[in-house]
């Protein structure tokens, strides 16, 4: 909001009941009149002169038919300033910090920024997806022109923090590789199905031969069985829950958050139960 500070006499302070000082001030523009208020600033309110030109940035709140602005950051209009309405960022700030240091700070460091900055996305991922060059990326988001180059330096950003994200982690399953873990056989899975009193569902047979093969690969698995509540993801527990023992003679542990309700646990010793007293065995308790 370009405004110019009105305000006979100047900014007037005055002290509150509970020892806050308020320093309230009018501003107007070709629109109308605005009240502004700020709370245990008196710096702030003592760089504003009357008659002079200055752009708020702050919440314009309503009380009554008036609109007030409580503790608006500012900004002098230059004589000479072409765009005195430019975006400005409003980073998060700590104890000791204002707005004014971190924008000191980062144009300092932007004025470092060359055409040789090395950037972390190729230039076919660049292109492919139209996302900016990393020093352009750096200086839309600190510098927007315009609302565009604000969302398109964000899109820039965002996708580079998931696609070294996803480096990472693909290179971690590269590691894995390398790894050698238990060989668990798929005997017994059969006798299993065939015992449950129902019969599984094609996912849920897939899910379970596919947790089979990978414990077959002798690699070290890292499996998330994700279903909605009903699909089976009980059943697909049980399938595991002696089976290595049966295959390699190891054991399976089992947890089972606070959180979960009972029902799982009894829904999973029951698929055991079943199978258990069809391949004579012990079921677990």
């Amino acid at each position: 909001m370009l405004c110019a500070l009105w305000s006979a006499p100047n900014p007037r302070s005055t002290v509150s009941a509970k020892g806050l000082t308020l320093v309230k001030c009018t501003i107007y523009d070709e629109t109308g009149t605005l009240n502004v208020t700020y709370f245990n600033n008196p710096y702030a309110a003592a760089q504003l002169r009357v008659g002079q030109e200055y752009v708020f940035y702050g919440k314009v709140q309503g009380f009554g038919r008036g609109r007030t602005m409580v503790s608006p950051q500012s900004e002098k209009v230059a004589p000479d300033a072409d765009h005195p309405g430019r975006i400005v960022p409003v980073y998060p700030l700590t104890a000791g910090l204002t707005q004014r240091d971190l924008e000191r700070v980062t144009a300092a460091a932007l004025d470092t920024l060359t055409g040789e900055w090395p950037d972390p996305l190729p230039e076919l991922l660049r292109a492919k997806y139209r996302l900016p060059d990393a020093v352009d990326a750096l200086s839309a988001i600190h510098r927007p022109k315009t609302k565009d180059d604000v969302a398109q330096a964000r899109r820039r950003m965002v996708f580079e923090e998931l696609f070294l994200l996803c480096c990472g982690l693909q290179q971690l399953k590269e590691r894995r590789k390398a790894d050698s873990g238990i060989v668990f056989t798929s005997n017994g899975l059969d006798s299993f199905f065939e015992a449950l009193p129902f019969t599984p569902t094609g996912a849920q047979r897939r899910a379970i031969m596919e947790i089979a093969a990978d414990c077959a690969s002798g690699r070290p698995m890292n499996r998330l069985v994700q279903g909605d509540v009903g699909s089976g993801k009980t059943v697909v527990a049980a399938g595991f829950v002696r089976w290595p023992r049966r295959t390699a003679g190891r054991r399976l542990s089992w947890r089972r958050p606070k959180s979960s309700p009972r029902s799982t646990r009894r829904r999973l010793h029951l698929c055991w139960t079943s199978w258990a007293s069809r391949a004579r065995c012990s079921p677990a308790r």
